[in-house]
């Protein structure tokens, strides 16, 4: 309908009844004061706002609304054009107590929203002026807007962002659970901005109408100081602008933001043009905030109210309320004047408003409050609705936050107010559980010491933080406070975070428990923070004391014993521990897993321990070379539904470890990466999610994606907590430089590596080793390579003649293979292999280079070995001149690449490094003897997908050794092969080869 210019209501009825026809309805003229009303109430209005609004303009936006549509409707039916003032399709209706000013920059705002154009706005004044009002309006007028309200403690707000823009559930805590009161301010700064950038990413993309922000005048993360990225302290407004206003400048979703100050901005705003300060109530605008608030309300009352308020929207709201309630010594808003109420109902209903609201839960939806009253909002009366306001889309929140508390602690022993709150908070825990909300039910029966139900709830994260840190606080009787002590030291042992300061204290309250079976438990924890640090032999006597009566406990030492085992090299002694921990869980089983349910927060605790002793006793296979044994049990875990994300995770790490190992690349990468991925969003701990990052960047590598190797162990080398953490991924690093070409920065990885191995040998003695070990033999890798003048990337060639580099690299390998301890272990038989196989290439032609290559031949431990050994001796006897025997090895390599893809449970293995090296061999072997096979063995090579990223590398290699026979024509057909394109071409006869001098050797 037209509206041309505004009128009065009582204007707007005279026309309209002007234009009506005569007819009259239900006993009354149609359009009369009478008829109005009762068709009001027959729409659920109230007849009485009628006189109201036409006479004296009050009522409620609701009610103006109501009576809006009514007469359109009469308007249309008599073919008129109505005017209306305050129209319920403007946008500034749905606030009538909004000032003249706040309106201008909401309309300013809303306009270039709807124009399209990239709104920015920024508020900034002092509490009590109003901005909660402004940002009210404007989210009614943009349904489906992003609200943040920074205030306090951020990291529930930031939470119920996250959830909004449908970001990880564990996004925030796995950041806030980082910060750490011992770890430099410029750590937390940047953990900080990691968080905040990723909330930034997910704002950028939304397509919410727009972002509603607000920042108050003090706050915390995570329990830690708001801090920038540097590490300097943070007012809420600063921590606001460089965090998410600074980086959302240029996106295009609009931002309306209101902050308490703007002494730590900038004073050049950008694209957000100059802070917009919203000054304090005139009269006029206080008297509207008391008339649209109780517009029954006589003129003098609201005359006093306006008058004591102050001009302070914070201090009106609860002189309002207070009007509004109608009892006497209203005149001040200390709460010694605070009146006594005899309303039960109405006690009641503050009850019920202060349970539900707090500082942390500022907002409920309506069906959620609904549920807490016993009934809905609606079927209340208007007087206890007026203690609560609009928060956008079915969601209210109080309109003075502290006013039922201050109004209830009046009542003294006129009202049993514990019992009545604790009824309500009841309600509110089943209520949240409902909604599947459990840390808001967590919070409840926190906030009512509704004992038996925080036993009940499943606390896991953020929520059981908090409820730790309340545990610390409250008067919380010490059988709970033991069991929320025994669920947080669970959480953060799961993670691996056993240095957190809050582990610590629970671990110190279940030392001093009276209960002996808390006290192993919390000895058991102990020792496997003592595992985790690499002291194994002070874990193992701290795990030789009393192991008390709890099944579970004894479980739970019989693993970590196994863990020490395990790690000294000790596999049987690490399987016999396992048996014991079997044993223990199926008496746990037997006696109904009481115990457990103390320990974990579903009650799961002999199904989680059986998980981790499956987990342990698939490593020790592992480790033993038993893949028959381990892979079954890794692949089950890794998708059990009884197991735990993080568990889960652990069992795709090590699942991706040994695929890798058995020379099925393509599933090893895609387990690594799951492991990676889950790992970061189930909060493990740094040092964990680095290594499986370190080890997808080696697989990535040897599948020839080596700018993804890098950023994989780039992302590892940011995650590393400590020096030997960080050394791991040097030296996991440096085949990846040598095989980039980049000789400088691999001796510098490697030779930092060695230096913290050495280093770090008397704590953790055969780990230690084995690092130290690794690290020369890739350091001899980089001597190699340079020595051959060739990148260590496949087919690569061994060494043709000697210099000082080779022979440098030949020294390194022969200390490796002298120093490496005896026994079947993976990774020393693995080491073993390497390293012959490194001195074979390293060697020139001779029975010295053969005699290596057939040392690794008989060292290998498993197929896949086998097959990485044959090749070894093939490219070995070529370069001695003997394709004949290189081919016989090279059919041996062929039959052993099966065996592995079998005994990994594949069609055929995927190794796309190694299958490169075997058709340069077998090219080069059978070019002479059988040339037409030799071309269709490298046509193959060349068409096969898996091979792509290294066809270069293998048409390069046989181009180069064409043209060092004088074969240029063939040589030149390679350059123009069909599937190979231009950037691919330009790197042929670039390589030296295998057959470039072939000779006789005797």
């Amino acid at each position: 309908m037209t509206r041309s210019a505004p009128a009065s209501w009582s204007e707007a009825l005279t026309r309209l009844r002007a234009a009506l026809p005569a007819q009259r309805e239900g006993g009354h003229q149609v359009g009369s004061l009478r008829w109005l009303e009762k068709e009001i109430e027959r729409r659920g209005g109230r007849g009485a706002t009628v006189r109201n609004i036409i006479y004296r303009d009050l009522g409620t936006a609701e009610d103006k609304r109501r009576l809006a549509a009514l007469l359109d409707d009469l308007a249309r039916g008599a073919g008129m054009d109505l005017t209306l003032p305050d129209a319920p399709d403007r946008a500034a209706d749905s606030a009538p107590h909004l000032s003249l000013g706040k309106r201008r920059l909401y309309r300013r705002f809303l306009a270039e929203v709807r124009r399209g154009k990239r709104a920015r706005m920024l508020l900034v004044a002092q509490p009590g002026a109003g901005k909660t009002i402004l940002l009210d309006t404007a989210a009614q007028a943009l349904p489906g807007s992003l609200r943040l309200r920074l205030e306090g403690e951020f990291a529930p707000a930031l939470e119920r962002l996250a959830a909004a823009l449908e970001l990880p559930a564990g996004l925030v805590p796995h950041w806030t659970g980082r910060l750490d009161p011992r770890a430099p301010f410029a750590v937390s700064g940047e953990i900080q901005r990691e968080l905040s950038r990723q909330l930034v990413m997910a704002l950028a993309a939304s397509e919410a109408p727009a972002l509603l922000l607000r920042a108050g005048t003090h706050g915390t993360l995570g329990g830690e100081p708001l801090r920038l990225p540097g590490g300097a302290l943070a007012s809420p407004a600063a921590w606001t602008w460089h965090h998410l206003l600074l980086p959302l400048a240029e996106q295009g979703l609009p931002i309306l933001a209101a902050l308490s100050d703007a002494q730590d901005l900038p004073a050049d705003l950008g694209v957000y043009g100059e802070a917009q300060p919203l000054p304090r109530p005139s009269l006029a605008d206080a008297r509207k905030f008391v008339r649209a608030k109780l517009p029954h309300l006589p003129p003098p009352e609201v005359e006093r109210v306006v008058r004591q308020s102050g001009r302070d929207y914070d201090v009106l709201s609860l002189l309002t309320l207070l009007a509004g309630v109608g009892a006497p010594g209203a005149d001040s808003a200390a709460d010694d004047t605070l009146p006594p109420l005899s309303d039960a109902a109405l006690l009641d209903f503050l009850a019920a408003l202060d349970v539900t609201f707090s500082a942390e839960y500022p907002e409920a939806n309506l069906e959620f409050f609904g549920a807490v009253l016993g009934g809905p909002l609606e079927e209340r009366r208007e007087l206890e609705r007026a203690f609560l306001e609009g928060a956008g889309e079915g969601r209210v929140r109080p309109t003075r936050p502290d006013l039922a508390p201050r109004l209830l602690a009046r009542q003294g022993d006129a009202y049993s107010l514990r019992e009545r709150q604790a009824t309500f908070a009841r309600r509110a825990v089943r209520a949240a559980r409902a909604q599947g909300d459990p840390a808001r039910a967590l919070h409840h029966a926190l906030r009512g010491e509704l004992w038996d139900e925080v036993l009940d709830l499943p606390a896991t994260g953020t929520a059981l933080e908090t409820a730790w840190q309340a545990a610390q606080t409250q008067a919380v009787p010490a059988e709970v406070a033991e069991v929320l002590a025994r669920q947080l030291a669970a959480e953060y042992a799961q993670r691996g975070s056993y240095g957190h300061p809050a582990m610590q204290a629970a671990l110190e309250l279940l030392a001093a428990s009276a209960d002996a079976d808390a006290r192993a438990w919390a000895a058991v924890k102990r020792a496997e923070a003592l595992i985790d640090g690499g002291h194994y032999a002070q874990a193992a006597r701290l795990l030789a004391g009393p192991s008390g009566h709890d099944p579970l406990t004894c479980a739970e030492r019989a693993l970590s014993q196994a863990a020490v085992a395990r790690w000294e090299g000790q596999l049987d002694l690490a399987l016999s521990h396992l048996d014991k921990a079997d044993a223990a869980l199926q008496g746990a089983r037997a006696g109904g897993d009481a115990a457990g349910a103390a320990a974990t927060p579903a009650g799961r605790g002999a199904a989680a321990l059986a998980v981790k002793a499956r987990l342990w006793r698939a490593l020790c296979s592992k480790d033993r070379g038993d893949w028959a044994a381990g892979l079954p049990l890794l692949r089950s875990l890794r998708a059990d539904p009884d197991a735990a994300p993080l568990q889960q995770a652990r069992a795709a790490y090590q699942l991706g470890d040994a695929l890798s190992r058995l020379g099925q690349q393509g599933q090893a990468e895609m387990a690594l990466s799951q492991a990676a991925h889950v790992l970061r969003a189930s909060q493990a701990a740094p040092e964990e999610e680095a290594r499986a990052w370190a080890r997808l960047g080696t697989v990535r590598r040897r599948r020839g994606d080596l700018a993804g190797a890098e950023v994989a162990l780039d992302q590892a080398a940011a995650l590393a907590p400590d020096a030997f953490t960080l050394a791991r991924i040097r030296s996991e690093a440096v085949p990846l430089y040598v095989a980039q070409g980049r000789y400088d920065r691999a001796l510098a990885a490697g030779h930092q590596a060695w230096e913290v191995f050495a280093r770090a040998g008397s704590e953790r003695p055969s780990e230690t080793l084995y690092r130290r070990l690794r690290a020369e033999c890739r350091l001899a890798l980089v001597y190699l390579a340079r020595g051959v003048g060739q990148p260590y990337r496949p087919p690569f060639s061994g060494a043709t003649h000697d210099c000082a580099d080779l022979h440098h690299a030949r020294t390194l390998l022969r200390r490796v293979q002298a120093d490496i301890p005896p026994g079947t272990e993976e990774r020393l038989t693995s080491l073993r292999l390497d390293t012959a196989l490194a001195l074979a290439l390293s060697t020139p032609p001779g029975p010295e280079a053969r005699a290596h290559a057939q040392a690794a031949v008989r060292g290998a431990a498993h197929p896949y070995q086998a097959a990485q050994a044959w090749l070894g001796l093939a490219e070995t006897e070529l370069r001695c001149g003997q394709p004949d025997a290189a081919l016989a090895e090279l059919n041996r390599a062929h039959l052993a690449a099966r065996l592995s893809a079998r005994l990994a449970g594949a069609a055929e293995w995927d190794e796309p490094a190694l299958d490169t090296w075997l058709a340069a061999l077998e090219f080069a072997a059978s070019l002479d003897a059988a040339p037409a096979l030799a071309w269709d063995g490298l046509n193959l090579a060349l068409a096969r997908p898996a091979l792509q990223r290294f066809h270069p590398e293998l048409a390069g290699w046989a181009a180069g050794g064409l043209s060092a026979r004088g074969k240029h024509a063939q040589a030149a057909r390679l350059g123009q092969h069909p599937l190979l394109t231009p950037a691919d071409a330009a790197m042929l006869g670039c390589r030296p080869s295998t057959f470039s001098c072939p000779k006789e050797t005797p």
